[in-house]
């Protein structure tokens, strides 16, 4: 990640833009089993990867001028042949809104923001959203 944050960088300062903040929109990986191309990293490794980019990110914010980071997609979508795998399997949520082990990590990462995490186990529910009504609601 740091490589492609001084590439994206150099390509700012030569256009006089190095002052603007950087938004990181697509940050994931897949719990699909890994693949050749590492878009694909497992359950346990996308949860390992989480656990090892995300409190960089959030470490060295200030450095890289990072204003935002945004996890790819917080559910997997409903399962469709011919979609990529790693656009199925990117969620922090299984589609029927079970979290994975990579949403327990994100949580800790967010809370804590560096390494290491605290070893215990939290549980928390998604909030509504367009396809879940309020709890108690129809």
């Amino acid at each position: 990640m740091t490589l492609q944050l001084k590439r994206i960088r150099r390509v700012m300062r030569a256009h006089n833009d190095a002052r603007s903040p950087i938004w990181i929109t697509e940050l994931g990986w897949g719990s699909d089993p890994p693949d050749s191309f590492g878009v694909n990293a497992g359950l346990e490794g996308q949860r390992r990867k989480l656990e090892r980019v995300l409190p960089r990110l959030i470490r060295d914010r200030h450095r890289w001028r990072l204003e935002h980071v945004l996890w790819f997609d917080w559910r997997d979508p409903p399962p469709r042949p011919g979609r990529c795998s790693f656009c199925e399997s990117a969620g922090l949520f299984w589609h029927d809104q079970t979290p994975k082990p990579a949403w327990q990590a994100f949580k800790q990462v967010v809370r804590y923001g560096r390494q290491p995490l605290p070893a215990r186990a939290t549980r928390c529910v998604p909030g509504p959203g367009p396809d879940r009504p309020p709890a108690g609601g129809t």
